[in-house]
């Protein structure tokens, strides 16, 4: 074989064993899509938040367009974490692309709330101890693919307790 053929040989094995890492870090939160794609994210308190895929059987990402109501629910259980987002609104009716203010300032009508089944917190804007600030913006409302996309951002505070959501994004077939 030679020297040449062991130098072509090591050079074939460090070529195969190479494999290309992609210098971009794999993202933390989904994009941001208008296709029904069920993704549901955001920062809580600066750390990313994206729903389980399931959770006892259960789907984790909910939404509901009954009647004058706008529900959804994204929910997380997983390493020791039991935590639901909730956005609750009778003001979006019809339901329309646009943006929603989401505090008690509107007679409670559009509302986010938290809950930590683990440290037994539950914030809704609707608790009158509960200050709360937040935008829901809805940026695709397809009724003939079925599907609703939206970003949002909300701070809720109880005490000392805080809770606050950034870059939040969803993209839900109903």
């Amino acid at each position: 074989l030679g020297v040449r053929g062991l130098l072509v040989g090591l050079l074939f094995l460090v070529i195969v064993s190479c494999k290309k890492k992609s210098s971009e870090p794999e993202p933390d939160l989904p994009p941001e899509t208008q296709q029904g794609a069920n993704t549901f994210g955001c920062y809580l308190n600066g750390v990313p938040w994206k729903p389980s895929s399931r959770s006892l059987g259960n789907p984790t990402l909910y939404i509901q367009l009954d009647g004058p109501y706008f529900v959804l629910y994204a929910y997380y259980d997983d390493n020791g974490r039991d935590e639901r987002i909730d956005f609750f609104s009778q003001k979006i009716n019809p339901l329309k692309e646009g943006n929603y203010i989401m505090n008690k300032k509107n007679n409670l009508d559009n509302t986010f709330g938290i809950r930590d089944y683990k440290k037994n917190i539950r914030f809704d804007g609707t608790d009158s101890d509960v200050i709360d600030d937040g935008l829901l913006t809805i940026t695709k409302f397809d009724t003939q693919k079925k599907f609703v996309s939206g970003k949002f951002w909300f701070k809720l505070q109880k005490g000392d307790v805080k809770y606050e959501a950034t870059e939040g994004r969803f993209d839900i077939s109903y």
